[in-house]
């Protein structure tokens, strides 16, 4: 989990924390947006289950958007080289 680009995409993603785990609340989401590493912390007090259950539940949602930002990464990469090559063979 990479959760400096959490943090940086904290609008985007709020929604989906609240539609996976609807039992946060908005007072939640602030402190979340302060500091991810609280979440799982959240996660465990809402959802009363042990810390283990409760980071494991909080790193697979986050994982669903760090392995997509990567994804979207290498695409946007793979089109810029097939531009930078078109380009190319025009000159």
């Amino acid at each position: 989990m990479n959760n400096d680009i959490l943090t940086g995409k904290w609008n985007q993603l709020k929604g989906e924390v609240k539609r996976t785990f609807g039992k946060l609340t908005d007072n939640d989401m602030m402190v979340i947006q302060g500091d991810l590493t609280k979440a799982a912390g959240l996660v465990q007090e809402r959802y009363g289950t042990t810390h283990e259950e409760a980071a494991k539940r909080w790193n697979d949602f986050t994982n669903r958007f760090t392995g997509t930002a990567a994804d979207m990464a290498t695409k946007a990469t793979d089109q810029v080289q097939h531009v930078a090559d078109a380009t190319k063979s025009k000159k």
